[in-house]
């Protein structure tokens, strides 16, 4: 009777929760400042709610960079996995998108935290220090950020994900943590795949007790669940976030809720005191995409099919922060090189990076966009 347990302490959680996260903000820009300035200071949650006719996957985007663009990643466009400035060339992925996507970008394109494809097929992905990726693996790689558009890109479900996890290898981003990820689809399935101690783990079916993600690794977060208490060092929350997250879940009843609402409502009371950008939901069965941004407040949305996923067609993109309300169509526009560059200036410059560092990554990304992304007409 886990949740019988969690019941119980409830109320204790939710006051302990409010009482202690302004304390350890502080503390954790002053004694761990290096994740949060560099710009891998994530606290972020992740939850899949079944609504019935709406299958809800939820996110919170808590961090230091303002600015961000959903971005439409179009079909058969043949590419070479991105190598990030300065890192030892490897043998990388290759790979022709199968599926056009719809993403969360702050890093550029090809870079995105998550997104949806034409197949309702969710990927999205948190910060977990205690990653560790296998190393002695002869196969491609890939960088942890597209590593989620590969899978956009190339599968239609969580089976499928799941089933190809050896076919790549991930490269660690130089001086950033690493991540874990988040899979779900429109028939309600999901998975969290890990990498600790050099090994792949995921959580599917029956062992995965909760579809919740925070930043700590998943078995961690059960075992909080089941008694009750997060761990005495306990980065941002994450456990209590879980557990909190549980509770909230539980408590929604399809017959009688909007779960889009009700969404919102949990992301609302969960995120973290660092900058929460946006919240955003991905409505799975009917490829519908729900956004609110910290400078806006408004709830807007947009249809997948608004999107031109043709791979001729000039990249289409829709700014995140953008003053619009309601149905957003209206707010898409190219894609241009300039944004690109201006995005990715913008999130290094939120971390005092400087214009020299964010010129030369930005020529850099510029040089693979132009290079290793290539449309097959």
């Amino acid at each position: 009777m886990i949740f019988h347990s969690v019941f119980m302490m409830s109320k204790a959680v939710m006051i302990k929760f409010g009482q202690i996260k302004k304390q350890l903000f502080l503390g954790i820009i002053l004694g761990v400042g290096l994740f949060v300035l560099t710009g891998y200071g994530e606290a972020c949650t992740i939850f899949f709610l079944n609504g019935g006719d709406q299958q809800i996957v939820a996110k919170n985007h808590d961090f230091m960079a303002p600015d961000g663009f959903l971005i439409a990643n179009k079909r058969n466009i043949e590419k070479t996995a991105f190598v990030y400035l300065g890192q030892t060339p490897e043998e990388p992925a290759k790979w022709t998108s199968k599926y056009g996507s719809v993403t969360q970008n702050q890093y550029g394109r090809e870079l995105p935290y998550g997104g949806i494809n034409e197949s309702g097929l969710v990927v999205e992905m948190l910060m977990m220090p205690q990653t560790k990726y296998p190393m002695e693996i002869n196969v491609p790689t890939i960088s942890q950020l597209q590593w989620v558009q590969y899978q956009l890109d190339t599968r239609a479900s969580v089976i499928e994900v799941l089933e190809n996890l050896d076919s790549l290898r991930i490269r660690p981003t130089p001086k950033a943590p690493g991540l874990h990820y988040f899979i779900a689809d429109k028939t309600g399935d999901c998975a969290v795949v890990e990498f600790l101690d050099g090994k792949v783990l995921s959580y599917h079916d029956t062992s995965l007790h909760y579809k919740i993600l925070t930043n700590s690794p998943y078995a961690q977060c059960l075992e909080s669940v089941k008694t009750g208490h997060a761990p005495a060092k306990d980065v941002w929350l994450s456990n209590e976030r879980f557990i909190r997250t549980a509770i909230m879940l539980k408590e929604f009843d399809p017959k009688s809720g909007n779960p889009l609402e009700f969404a919102f409502e949990i992301l609302s009371n969960i995120k973290w005191e660092a900058p929460n950008q946006w919240t955003l939901a991905y409505d799975l069965m009917n490829h519908r995409i729900y956004f609110r941004a910290k400078n806006n407040g408004s709830l807007r949305h947009i249809n997948m099919n608004q999107f031109d996923f043709t791979c001729a067609s000039p990249t289409q993109a829709i700014n995140i922060s953008g003053k619009g309300t309601g149905e957003a169509s209206d707010d898409i526009v190219e894609f241009s090189a300039d944004l690109n560059r201006d995005l990715i200036k913008s999130t290094l410059g939120a971390f005092s990076l400087g214009p020299e560092a964010s010129a030369r990554v930005f020529d850099h990304r510029n040089r693979y966009l132009e290079n290793a992304v290539r449309c097959l007409k």
